[in-house]
């Protein structure tokens, strides 16, 4: 109900309505146990539209805050300032994971007086491989802010999918494996050669 009278107010108001979005690239992942599985998050500023027409002032981002939720076969590493808030943003930080599965509180803010204006990647999550198995990964709870540290519209993110094996799957032998693997094969004609010979 508070949304629908927030949405109906900015209407009536002639305001125009913006809804920036977040988006997890690459849209799917795969990978062994052991491996470092990396997550870019992109950030899409959207500017506001009013009766058809854009709103010439473009929308300038000065922070955002996300939750990751993950699958259990998945332990948080730590996450890496990207694009705009890289050059630009006082340093990502995130709350200590308490449990499997979620990392809260993930932030940054930018530190200079121009705000982030276009698409660009924002943040790059970073995960251990710990098992096989099969899940998505998704943010909750994004949030943006403006110059004045007032809150900016946000549509919620798509999960992404990413599964895992305990090892690779290919039995195909590595080029180096295969060389390694003539001179000892003709090792063992040579000797049956010289076996038959003698008898």
């Amino acid at each position: 109900m508070k949304l629908l009278l927030t949405a109906a107010f900015l209407l009536i108001s002639g305001l125009p309505l913006r809804a920036s979005l977040f988006e997890i690239l690459p849209q799917s992942g795969t990978g062994n146990v052991g491996d470092t599985l990396s997550f870019d998050v992109v950030l899409v500023p959207i500017p506001g539209v009013l009766d058809g027409v854009p709103d010439p002032n473009p929308l300038s981002i000065f922070g955002y805050n996300v939750d990751a939720v993950f699958p259990a076969f998945l332990t948080f590493v730590d996450a890496d300032e990207e694009g705009y808030f890289l050059d630009n943003g006082v340093g990502v930080s995130w709350d200590t994971p308490t449990g499997p599965g979620v990392v809260t509180n993930i932030n940054d803010t930018i530190s200079g007086p121009d705000g982030m204006t276009s698409e660009d990647d924002i943040l790059r999550l970073n995960f251990l491989v710990t098992s096989a198995g099969e899940g998505t990964i998704n943010l909750f709870d994004e949030s943006l802010v403006d110059d004045n540290f007032d809150f900016l519209s946000v549509d919620p993110t798509t999960a992404e999918g990413l599964s895992t094996q305990d090892a690779p799957g290919s039995s195909t032998p590595e080029p180096a494996t295969f060389l390694l693997m003539v001179p000892t094969l003709l090792v063992g004609v040579f000797l049956r050669k010289r076996i038959f010979r003698r008898t």
